[in-house]
């Protein structure tokens, strides 16, 4: 089921409406993280992981015309979405839209996901580049940082924390 989801929501870095619609749905799970026990020796993510994981990925994804436009040029986008009596300015503008509401809402409940830069490597690193995503937030994301950096062992988390408060302005 988690893997449908990463893939139908959030596929190869594309994000599409509905991935902004299960993001409010997907912060539920997280607040409701303590009904979700992982049992001895399962190295499975627990719910709470998973939506973290869909959210990062979400947060730094991109709407199909913004992620394909470097394999195809402006006009062969244009051209396809004629064949499918669609406008390449209508397509554009509902992908600001999708990202414009997936960032409001990240934004709102970005600290929810700050426990979770101390998780195990893959998920610590895809907090820390969801996070560097939200820099009017940076006077105190970068404190935060700062102190996941204190703790962490890992040196694939420590580099993705460093290279999110690179991209933080100083506040």
């Amino acid at each position: 089921a988690c893997d449908d989801l990463h893939q139908t929501i959030w596929h190869q870095g594309t994000i599409y409406s509905a991935s902004a619609a299960v993001i409010p749905f997907l912060f539920e799970i997280i607040q409701h993280k303590a009904q979700f026990t992982r049992p001895g020796g399962d190295f499975r993510p627990t719910p709470d992981e998973v939506a973290v994981s869909l959210i990062c990925c979400i947060t730094t994804g991109n709407g199909w015309v913004q992620h394909h436009l470097h394999s195809i040029s402006e006009d062969g986008a244009r051209e396809r979405f004629a064949k499918l009596g669609r406008s390449f300015e209508n397509e554009l503008l509902q992908e600001k839209e999708t990202l414009d509401s997936i960032r409001k809402h990240v934004s709102e409940h970005l600290r929810l996901l700050l426990p979770y830069l101390g998780s195990p490597e893959s998920l610590g690193v895809l907090v820390c580049e969801a996070v560097s995503n939200f820099p009017e937030h940076s006077v105190w994301l970068v404190p935060e940082l700062d102190q996941a950096m204190a703790r962490e062992n890992e040196e694939a988390v420590l580099a993705a924390i460093v290279a999110s408060k690179e991209k933080l302005p100083r506040g």
